[in-house]
């Protein structure tokens, strides 16, 4: 009694939707994943930190106003600047082509393995 099961506060952190379903599918491909990462006044939706890969999981909502865009294209350059890998995808291809995203995500890590 007062024991709590096996609970993924990774998983927790997650703001939405797509990124729980980002987040699940590469749970299951292995990865040790960061969410809701701080990097300078940012945070990373998704981080795998072992490969400095941040995933970015834009929803139409939050991600397509000029003003949104700007601020985004601004944490591109700022975790790249401090030695990220940034990907980004939209919450349809997460929901619609989910393996696509995990290939990219295996490709950009294939990579930076053969460094």
């Amino acid at each position: 009694m007062g024991r709590f099961p096996w609970v993924d506060v990774q998983l927790l952190k997650c703001e939405s939707y797509i990124e729980r379903r980002l987040y699940n599918r590469l749970w299951v491909e292995g990865y040790k994943m960061r969410t809701q990462e701080p990097c300078g006044r940012y945070k990373i939706d998704i981080a795998i930190p072992k490969y400095k890969i941040a995933i970015e999981c834009d929803g139409h909502e939050w991600h397509s106003t000029p003003k949104q865009k700007e601020h985004d294209r601004k944490k591109d350059r700022f975790l790249r600047k401090n030695g990220w890998t940034v990907i980004r995808f939209t919450g349809k291809r997460i929901v619609n082509r989910l393996e696509s995203c995990v290939e990219r995500v295996n490709n950009e890590i294939t990579k930076k393995k053969r460094l």
